[in-house]
């Protein structure tokens, strides 16, 4: 989470998903706040797509979908 912070300028809130890849590493699913706002009801998240090697490296990432935190996203 802290290699992606620094990638992004941007605070991470938590893992949201994480997988075993068939190499050995892993892809966990970032929650980050895009954008502060008050209430932080109001906030902006993204969740990030990160690939991590066997070594748990940063190979990849990818921002994913962006919503408003707290309300439903229809998934």
């Amino acid at each position: 989470m802290s290699q992606l912070e620094m990638l992004t300028s941007r605070e991470a809130e938590g893992i949201v998903g994480i997988s075993k890849n068939d190499d050995g590493g892993w892809t966990v699913v970032v929650e980050v706040v895009e954008s502060r706002h008050v209430p932080s009801t109001s906030d902006l998240l993204a969740e990030y797509k990160v690939v991590l090697d066997s070594g748990g490296e940063l190979v990849s990432y990818a921002r994913g979908s962006r919503y408003v935190r707290g309300r439903p996203r229809g998934d």
